[in-house]
Formats: C-alpha cells, sequence, structure tokens
C-alpha cells in the first residue's frame, strides 16, 4: 500500500512540476488549457522524466496529434529522453506508442510541428 500511495505522490509532484516548467511549441501553446494539464497528467504517470517539451503536428497524416518529449536535465545517453506520441479520441488524449531510447540529437526532430 507505501508503495501505491509513494509512486501516486510521485506522480503528483511530477506533474505540478511539468505544468510549471514544461515547454510549450508554438501550435501547443493554442490547445486548451484543460487538453494541456490531461496531457501533462497522462506523460506524467507514465514517465519519472520531466517534460521538456510539448509539439503539435500541423499537417498530414497526424494532424492535431501531440508528441511530448521528457528528458532528464543532464540526460546523456538516450535513455534519459523519451518521446510519446497523444492522439484525442472521444473528447479524451491517449497516449498511442511512446518510450525511452529517443537520442539527443533526434529531440528537435520529435517536437518538429510540421
Amino acid at each position: 500500500m507505501f508503495v501505491t500511495t509513494s509512486a501516486l505522490a510521485c506522480a503528483s509532484n511530477r506533474y505540478r512540476w511539468n505544468l510549471a516548467h514544461q515547454q510549450l511549441m508554438p501550435n501547443a501553446s493554442k490547445l486548451p488549457h484543460a487538453d494541456i494539464e490531461e496531457i501533462t497528467r497522462l506523460v506524467s504517470e507514465k514517465s519519472p522524466q520531466p517534460i521538456l517539451g510539448i509539439a503539435r503536428r500541423r499537417t498530414g497524416p497526424h494532424a492535431g496529434e501531440v508528441t511530448v518529449v521528457t528528458s532528464m536535465h543532464a540526460g546523456q545517453t538516450s535513455e534519459d529522453n523519451a518521446a510519446y506520441w497523444l492522439r484525442k479520441e472521444a473528447a479524451r488524449w491517449h497516449i498511442v506508442e511512446g518510450g525511452g531510447g529517443l537520442s539527443q540529437s533526434l529531440i528537435g526532430l520529435a517536437l518538429n510541428e510540421d
């Protein structure tokens, strides 16, 4: 019971920290605040790493989908970085793919909004 309570407390603290510190790319900043909160909550529960940035695709087959990159502040290896792709279906956001192993050189591509 303590482990479950402790894990929930950590996710809750990470969620609050992420809301205050994450970087929203230009298109993501136009999302309703409730969507940003839901996306942040989902990724905060999934990843122990802080959110680095949130981007929203403008065009193509993934238009409207969101990419969230998480990264340890001194992420030196690809295991220190992760990306999550989210889609809104039936008025709710869902993580459709994602996880660790994102190299430093791919972070900029993952946060591209085109």
